[in-house]
């Protein structure tokens, strides 16, 4: 951190050395809020997201810039949500969700930006940002767009999965899967849910000790995965819930 401050300094007209320092303190508050501390993750955020307006206003012609400050309003908005400051994180949301519509708007034919606008909008904490139908139309263009990304089938199956449509939200996840060598945690969890509405109870169950097993290797984890694993826990009969002492609440 302090050398990229220093290469800021040294180097104002430069606007990739700024937005260094405004990455390294988002990753600096992913840290603290995986580690439980929450208001030392929102006092980083804080200050890049006032280095990254700047940016952002000085340097509209650079979408990527407006990505980095989407991120770290969403973030912000679901920490605040965590500690319970509603109507801070609204506003930290709606900012948010302001910044990636005129992403979509401008750059029309990035397809991650589709995709993230789509996760946003299927999962965001304060469910009265969630609209599943638009997650779903924004999801499918991010397909589209770059048929070859795991993320994009990601938020593809959780669009789908948030309106229902249990078969094609399982199908998408696959191709998350296929395409990721693998797949990410995410995709499991939410297809741990996804088998469990459809009543495949032993893939639901294979899906979760999937995940889990994931976490007991890899430690704490960051905000989001934190909360789909709790969707994901209480989703499942009281017997194959983790116990919440000590689990879900790194």
């Amino acid at each position: 951190m302090a050398l990229a401050e220093k290469l800021a300094r040294e180097n104002s007209a430069n606007p990739d050395c700024r937005r260094l320092t405004t990455q390294l303190l988002f990753r600096q508050a992913e840290r603290w809020a995986a580690g439980g501390q929450t208001e030392k993750a929102i006092a980083s955020l804080s200050k890049g997201l006032t280095l990254q307006a700047k940016l952002a206003d000085a340097l509209p012609a650079i979408p990527e810039i407006r990505r980095d400050l989407a991120r770290s309003l969403n973030l912000l908005g679901c920490l605040l949500t965590r500690e319970g400051k509603k109507p801070e994180a609204a506003g930290a949301l709606m900012q948010a969700r302001q910044v990636y519509q005129k992403l979509i708007e401008d750059v029309s034919g990035a397809p991650g930006y589709f995709q993230e606008y789509s996760w946003f909008l299927a999962t965001c904490p304060d469910e009265s940002f969630r609209n599943p139908a638009l997650a779903l139309v924004m999801a499918e263009r991010g397909v589209t767009l770059g048929p070859e990304q795991g993320e994009c089938w990601s938020a593809l199956g959780v669009a789908h999965y948030r309106m229902g449509n249990w078969q094609k939200a399982e199908t998408a996840f696959q191709k998350s899967i296929q395409l990721r060598n693998g797949g990410a945690c995410a995709d499991w969890l939410f297809l741990a849910m996804t088998c469990r509405q459809q009543g495949d109870h032993a893939q639901s169950e294979r899906w979760l000790r999937q995940a889990r097993d994931w976490k007991d290797r890899n430690g704490p984890m960051g905000e989001e995965l934190t909360r789909i694993f709790a969707e994901a826990d209480q989703s499942m009969p009281k017997e194959n819930r983790e116990p919440t002492a000590g689990g879900d609440q790194r």
